[in-house]
């Protein structure tokens, strides 16, 4: 209960879980918005419903090294671990398919996140994306080539920010740099 408490959560543990609603995206866009210097998370549920999400950089730079540490696991320790590392990313923004951003119709909500909460499992991690309010999250599966994939993405989207890339690991720079030379743009 103590716990509960120190981070803002209602001692009342059922009540959290009964008012709390979550969106599932499938599919989202990830673009930067120069004017806001954030980043924009456009995302679609299955149902069709939008949503907006602004990211800033110091909470994305908080973000991402948990989900660099889920790759550093999925590939495992050796001395060949950053090659690997590298030749799985390329692979993975090589699969990339090129699709039509996520459309979120005028009046669909819009949040700027101050919480992403990263659980990881075997095969898979999921985000959870709440805002001021801790009553709805939108939550964000990725198996490790989507996360590859979006990592390569908002990798690309920390250069066109030009915010500090030293969170970076050389494996992954490297490897989109060398696969999004020619690349349109991805979702």
């Amino acid at each position: 209960m103590l716990g509960a408490r120190r981070w803002g959560y209602p001692a009342d543990r059922a009540r959290l879980v009964r008012d709390l609603s979550v969106m599932d995206l499938v599919r989202v866009t990830t673009e930067y918005v120069p004017v806001e210097d954030r980043v924009r998370l456009l995302g679609e549920s299955a149902q069709g419903a939008g949503v907006v999400l602004w990211l800033t950089q110091r909470l994305l730079s908080r973000v991402v090294p948990g989900l660099l540490a889920w790759l550093q696991e999925q590939a495992g320790p050796g001395p060949q671990a950053d090659l690997v590392q590298g030749f799985a990313q390329q692979a993975a923004v090589a699969a990339l398919e090129p699709q039509a951003s996520v459309q979120v119709a005028p009046g669909s909500g819009t949040v700027l996140v101050e919480t992403v909460t990263i659980q990881t499992g075997k095969q898979s991690v999921t985000l959870g994306f709440s805002g001021a309010t801790p009553d709805m999250v939108w939550r964000l599966v990725l198996e490790a080539v989507p996360m590859r994939q979006w990592l390569g993405i908002v990798h690309g989207l920390y250069q066109r920010a030009e915010w500090p890339l030293e969170l970076w690991p050389d494996w992954l720079a490297e490897s989109d740099g060398m696969a999004a030379r020619d690349a349109p743009m991805w979702h």
